[in-house]
């Protein structure tokens, strides 16, 4: 910034005057309104009413997703009513959230271009109301906008998670999504060929690994035949030389045609060549392939894990790849230009050695798929509390993924261009194995009230109250553990995800309470398969552990041990220490089964049982 002094010379403005002229600048952009034509509130009317007053706007609608511009502001699920008074009778209030109310509550209008307004009125209306009928406002940012005497007024109303900070909510959809793709790509590294079992196969070494397992012998000898003997054609060209050097030439029709025009008095002639041009369209193809096939096997070789199966085809993709050096060596390939026509000569199919690499080559680009999410979890970014139980769940998967090899997951990924990760729907099952111990955990399964609808394979079920209170019966995860040898059921253990503060479902005195819930997981879980017959002559419990999981910081190991149930906190930070911890559990109650059907396996040794 500059000021001009009294002899009219331009000199540096003052620290002061600098901080005036920036506040004036950002004073035209974010406007703090005083004297407004409406007035604009927003009411919170649970558990007391709080009114909360509209005054930031701007006049220019591309400043409201600036400098985290904000002009009211609720947390997700909050019951709300909103004021739009003004003094104009044609004024007109745009929400983008208007849409979610139902059409008999509130009168609205549709202007001409098909967007629903608020008129002006003296009384406020409900934006969502829990229990009837209403969907509630999920986080995001919508887009306020309000026409008065003619000037438009924008800003903006964001609505943010409740038990956690937006930072932190932000972090655990990330995470979510980072998960969905980390275990698609165990999934399908389960399904390739040749590589057994093995989790943690990075998902776009796939094609690469699928190339060196289906092709690498046949490639190795096209590529080392093609280096000494490529396709080429003879090209006819015309080299100027001198006239005592014509007679080692043979002249041709052209050369007789141009010596005639120049009048025969020249001292030079244009004779024929022929040259090889190794420039033709089979090896612009090929050096598009090679390119290809490069970069596919240096992910390969410089992928991290070299044990194992992964030493196996490191050494295959070095082999491979000193093949590939060696063509690019030779005089021939440094004369192909790039290509610009993807047209496949008759040639290029025909000749053995190019449609092998070609093949290749189709191979690679049909394995080329991009993961996908299911277009249903566009809904649960917006639903927090199910996104929090995803996560939950998806996290729980990937630590005992850490130790336990997936061995099954009963629904499929859809197949196509683009590979498909399905929506997480109720009784989802992924089934771990490790040794004679399988491991199965369960997404929102309903459990059955009934003995008789359970079996070896669903043995859970929920014992019914006798005084008509409410059955819980729909647990967020079940963790079970089953031994394959005596082909037994051991035991459950229960993770309800809880994506609200703990005075709201743990104490007894808030009217959200949750203790019955928990209590009735532990209490009221049958099952006559536990250790076999023995579990139901010993009246043997099935559910051992029931955790309640909650990202609320003021989590501080709540506990009720006659009940077996345990409060952790459990969420998306950098700081990864809470998962350790929800980890040490996840594994101590799987040790802990395991422990049990020891001790009953002696005592049956023992002749006792």
């Amino acid at each position: 910034m500059v000021a001009s002094s009294k002899n009219g010379k331009a000199v540096g403005a003052s620290k002061a005057g600098k901080i005036k002229t920036a506040c004036m600048m950002l004073g035209l952009a974010l406007m703090f309104f005083s004297n407004l034509p409406f007035e604009l509130s927003l009411i919170k009317t649970f558990p007391v009413r709080v009114e909360q007053k509209a005054v930031h706007f701007v006049k220019k609608e591309e400043n409201i997703w600036k400098n985290d511009f904000c002009t009211l502001e609720a947390e997700e699920n909050e019951e709300l009513e909103i004021l739009f008074k003004a003094k104009d009778p044609n004024a007109k209030l745009y929400l983008d959230a208007l849409d979610i109310i139902p059409e008999k509550n509130v009168e609205l209008y549709t202007d001409e271009n098909g967007c629903l307004y608020k008129k002006s009125s003296n009384e406020p209306f409900v934006l969502y109301k829990s229990n009837e009928g209403y969907d509630a406002l999920r986080v995001d940012e919508f887009k306020i906008s309000i026409s008065s005497f003619g000037e438009w007024y924008y800003g903006v109303f964001k609505i943010i998670p409740k038990p956690m900070s937006i930072s932190e909510w932000k972090m655990m959809k990330e995470d979510l999504e980072k998960e969905i793709y980390g275990l698609t790509s165990d999934i399908i590294n389960n399904n390739i060929s040749n590589l057994g079992n093995k989790v943690g196969f990075p998902f776009e070494l796939r094609e690469a690994f699928s190339v060196i397992d289906k092709f690498s012998d046949e490639i190795s000898l096209a590529l080392v035949d093609i280096a000494e003997n490529p396709k080429f054609e003879i090209k006819k060209e015309y080299e100027e030389i001198p006239k005592e050097r014509a007679t080692s030439f043979k002249l041709d029709r052209e050369t007789i045609r141009r010596y005639l025009q120049r009048g025969g008095n020249v001292n030079t002639l244009k004779v024929p060549v022929t040259k090889i041009n190794y420039d033709v369209q089979e090896n612009r193809i090929l050096r598009m392939i090679i390119r290809k096939c490069e970069s596919s096997l240096n992910k390969v070789i410089n992928y991290s894990d070299s044990k194992g199966i992964y030493a196996k085809y490191k050494q295959e993709a070095i082999k491979l790849r000193k093949k590939i050096m060696n063509l690019k060596s030779k005089n021939w390939y440094m004369q192909i230009s790039e290509i610009n026509n993807m047209y496949i000569p008759h040639s290029f199919i025909m000749d053995s050695r190019y449609s092998k690499i070609y093949d290749m080559y189709r191979k690679l680009c049909d394995d080329e798929k991009s993961l996908k999410i299911n277009a249903s979890f566009s809904h649960v970014w917006k639903q927090s509390s199910y996104m929090y139980e995803m996560w939950c769940f998806l996290k729980v998967c990937r630590i005992i993924l850490e130790e336990y090899p997936i061995i099954n997951i009963d629904w499929n990924l859809e197949y196509g261009r683009e590979i498909v990760f399905p929506f997480l729907s109720e009784g989802t099952k992924f089934r771990f194995k490790k040794e004679n111990i399988i491991i199965e955990v369960v997404f929102d399964k309903i459990l059955p009230t009934n003995k008789n609808d359970t079996s070896l394979e669903e043995p859970l079920f929920i014992a019914k109250n006798h005084n008509n209170a409410r059955t819980h019966n729909r647990p967020d995860i079940i963790v079970s553990v089953f031994e394959e040898e005596m082909n037994w059921y051991l035991g459950s253990y229960v993770l309800e995800c809880k994506y609200r503060k703990i005075n709201s479902f743990w104490y007894e005195n808030s009217t959200r309470s949750s203790r019955g819930q928990l209590e009735t997981y532990y209490n009221n879980a049958r099952s006559i398969y536990v250790m076999g017959d023995i579990g139901n002559r010993l009246q043997i419990r099935p559910v051992t552990k029931v955790y309640a999981l909650t990202p609320d910081e003021s989590e501080d190991g709540e506990s009720e041990e006659e009940f077996g149930i345990v409060v952790k906190r459990f969420k998306a930070s950098e700081n990864e220490e809470n998962q350790n911890l929800v980890k040490k559990e996840i594994y101590k109650e799987i040790g802990s089964l395991i422990e049990r059907y020891n001790c009953i396996k002696q005592i049956m040794n023992n002749g006792v049982i």
